[in-house]
């Protein structure tokens, strides 16, 4: 049996720090345009969350780099937007919505998903499909939440197999 090893060159540790430095900006733009979602929370609020986010991402595209882990996105196309409406559009669990406004809505949905289409992302670790979610509209999945839990399941897997290489990249997120 052959063993592999990975290790970490000086400019793959400042790779990692520019997707780190993305990956926060990216964070607080979402948080800027998105101030509703945010809570009662502010952005001064959330420089750890975001700093996490960023370590995780880092770490998630130094291993797809290397070939050891990958989120494959694939169109659903046995799913329909009304499969994703739910109760979105329903003006009796909606009421403080005019049913015109809710018609409007549903209807900017419904293209937006032919245009975007809707997708299944699969988590791919070493080889072998992990995890799959399905149900997002273009790139909705990033962002989501459930990214950074397939970035977290992901580096954990592959901590299994190479600690050394994931303590390497950990620390490179780290400086």
């Amino acid at each position: 049996m052959r063993t592999i090893t990975f290790s970490l060159p000086a400019h793959e540790q400042k790779q990692i720090q520019v997707n780190m430095l993305i990956s926060i900006k990216k964070s607080i733009a979402a948080a800027n345009n998105r101030p509703h979602k945010m809570h009662t929370h502010t952005i001064e609020s959330y420089p750890e969350s975001f700093d996490d986010r960023a370590a995780q991402f880092a770490m998630f595209e130094q291993l797809k780099t290397d070939g050891l882990v990958d989120i494959l996105k694939e169109r659903d196309e046995c799913m329909s937007p009304k499969d994703l409406h739910g109760d979105m559009f329903c003006p009796t669990t909606n009421p403080d919505t005019p049913e015109k406004q809710l018609m409007l809505e549903r209807k900017r949905h419904d293209a937006r998903c032919y245009k975007q289409g809707i997708h299944v992302m699969t988590l791919v670790v070493i080889g072998d499909e992990i995890d799959s979610v399905g149900g997002f509209i273009g790139n909705d999945f990033y962002n989501s939440g459930y990214d950074t839990d397939f970035y977290r399941d992901a580096i954990e897997r592959v901590k299994n197999s190479y600690p050394e290489y994931i303590s390497q990249i950990l620390s490179a997120c780290s400086k």
